[in-house]
């Protein structure tokens, strides 16, 4: 699997679901604003793949993960979460990978970007899509080396509202 196609398969986990053909006015929406149903179709997805592309995605998954380990998307998630343990920050960055290719080279290049996301925040740290891009699978195993610490310049968590104004601002820092 190259790395298009697994952004094909992201991709296809964010499409609009199809339109049913009778409208139930009174259903509720998808809990956790859709995340649970984005999950079920990436395990749908990955269920379709033969091992060693399920162990190709898992790899581009891990090198998506560890670029986004950098100290200015850390202090974007503490701003937006208020506060972001070790635990969350990977939830975070799993699930800005999940969100698309588009929103997630948009974060890398400017933190600030995710102000700009329709999005609550719980789903912004929604656990799971990091444990079945190759948790779930007793054949995938880790390839790709991590960093042992983020990249980039640690802030300080007085001021790092002061660093994110427009997270800050819309998730009320």
């Amino acid at each position: 699997m190259t790395l298009d196609q697994f952004w094909q398969v992201i991709d296809r986990i964010n499409a609009p679901a199809a339109k049913p053909r009778f409208s139930q006015p009174f259903s509720k929406p998808p809990a956790n604003g859709g995340m649970d149903e984005k999950l079920g179709k990436l395990e749908a997805e990955l269920a379709k793949l033969p091992t060693a592309e399920k162990q190709s995605f898992a790899d581009h998954f891990d090198e998506c993960d560890a670029r986004a380990y950098s100290w200015e998307l850390w202090g974007a998630a503490y701003v937006i979460h208020g506060g972001c343990s070790d635990d969350s920050f990977m939830d975070f960055r799993s699930t800005l990978i999940c969100m698309g290719r588009a929103i997630f080279e948009a974060a890398l290049a400017d933190p600030e970007s995710l102000a700009n996301l329709e999005i609550d925040e719980d789903d912004l740290f929604y656990e799971g899509f990091g444990y079945t891009a190759h948790g779930n699978y007793d054949q995938i195993s880790r390839n790709v080396p991590f960093p042992e610490k983020p990249r980039g310049q640690e802030w300080d968590e007085e001021q790092v509202g002061d660093v994110y104004p427009q997270l800050a601002k819309k998730f009320g820092w």
